[in-house]
């Protein structure tokens, strides 16, 4: 109700005649719940049995993976792609945390996804 009373005052001075204040109103506010209704997420449901786990041979396979990949990386590049993707610092934070310009910290990044790439284009190969 709120949303649409705040729609309607924003246009106010746009709408004509006082017939179609109540016609306007009207369809702002079926829009406005037609549009949260849709937009509402439905993804989960509770339930009184938990689902099965996954198999945590799958997630352990990954981790180890992920693990060799940063470990062949170098020691610079390797802190780099931890403080970015890891702890989601952004370019500037990375910088200060590290003691480098942004553009090394960029520098790095870039040369770390491109050697992570490459070991995981070879490992597919066959």
């Amino acid at each position: 109700m709120q949303a649409t009373l705040l729609k309607c005052w924003r246009r106010w001075r746009h709408i004509d005649s006082g017939a179609a204040l109540d016609s306007y109103v009207r369809r702002v506010m079926v829009t406005t719940y037609t549009d949260w209704w849709r937009r509402r997420w439905r993804g989960e449901v509770p339930t009184e049995v938990l689902p099965e786990e996954t198999s945590p041979d799958a997630t352990t396979a990954l981790s180890r993976d992920v693990l060799a990949a940063l470990a062949a990386l170098p020691r610079g590049q390797r802190a780099v792609v931890v403080l970015r993707f890891y702890d989601d610092l952004s370019v500037e934070q990375t910088a200060a945390a590290l003691g480098v310009s942004t553009g090394t910290v960029k520098s790095q990044t870039s040369r770390a996804l491109a050697s992570l790439r490459l070991s995981a284009h070879l490992q597919e190969m066959p």
